[in-house]
């Protein structure tokens, strides 16, 4: 949104590179848990935590948050929900059953790496798909027409 030329956003704000996260992080982190909870936390099991989560702190803050709601689970158990919440949280799923039967042939078109998805071969794909008779329309340069 920043960074490519053709974004909304290009040039309008300064991007500033943080230095990555670590243990100083996880310890800091770790000393306020323990003000807030009955049952410490370990330093490996947190470091392990958060390395699962490609050292992502919000990832590693939805981690502690459900160590310190569910303790006398442990932190294991609060890593299995974090990830499962981590893969889940895009909603996908539920996403792909409100789309209409062309619109996910689309999206499977795109996912198989079909590039442009208005190109005669794409749409002849997509009626392969959809089982259709009906002429799509057919993109060149920067206006469709119907075949």
């Amino acid at each position: 949104m920043f960074s490519r030329t053709a974004a909304p956003f290009c040039n309008w704000a300064a991007l500033e590179p943080f230095p990555p996260m670590g243990r100083e992080f996880v310890q800091a982190l770790g000393k306020r848990l323990a003000t807030l909870a009955k049952h410490r936390s370990r330093l490996d099991e947190a470091l392990e935590a958060f390395t699962q989560r490609r050292k992502t702190p919000e990832f590693f803050r939805w981690h502690r948050e459900r160590y310190l709601t569910y303790q006398q689970q442990g932190s294991e158990a609060a890593l299995a929900h974090t990830l499962g919440r981590v893969k889940d949280d895009t909603n996908y799923a539920k996403v792909r059953k409100e789309l209409g039967r062309a619109d996910r042939a689309l999206l499977w078109l795109a996912a198989k790496g079909v590039q442009d998805l208005y190109r005669a071969s794409a749409l002849a794909q997509l009626q392969s798909l959809l089982k259709s008779t009906k002429v799509l329309p057919v993109c060149r340069a920067r206006h469709c027409d119907v075949q």
